[in-house]
């Protein structure tokens, strides 16, 4: 089940052109849950070219998943990560 079938998008809270759009969600099985999902368009952090995923994402995104071990309520926990399709070049990322 992809993050956007899952999860309903509650409002838009930032965007930052080369970082991607923040969104707080809801999970639609557990309507009482929030979340935060950060949608990345590799278009625009790619300044167009196709290079794949940037490394500095896949930095942050190994960072935060070492992170989330870890048990400290200013600490983010990763839900989920998932990278969209070529014709859909977006990386969503979910944090608890």
């Amino acid at each position: 089940m992809k993050v956007l079938d899952r999860f309903r998008i509650v409002s838009c809270i930032c965007e930052r052109r080369g970082k991607g759009q923040i969104f707080k969600c809801e999970d639609r099985l557990e309507p009482s849950r929030l979340y935060i999902m950060r949608k990345i368009n590799l278009e625009t952090c790619n300044a167009g070219k196709d290079d794949g995923l940037p490394t500095s994402i896949l930095r942050e995104v190994a960072l935060l998943k070492a992170l989330s071990a870890q048990s400290h309520p200013n600490l983010q926990k990763i839900a989920h990560c998932e990278v969209l399709s070529r014709a859909e070049p977006n990386i969503d990322l979910l944090e608890d």
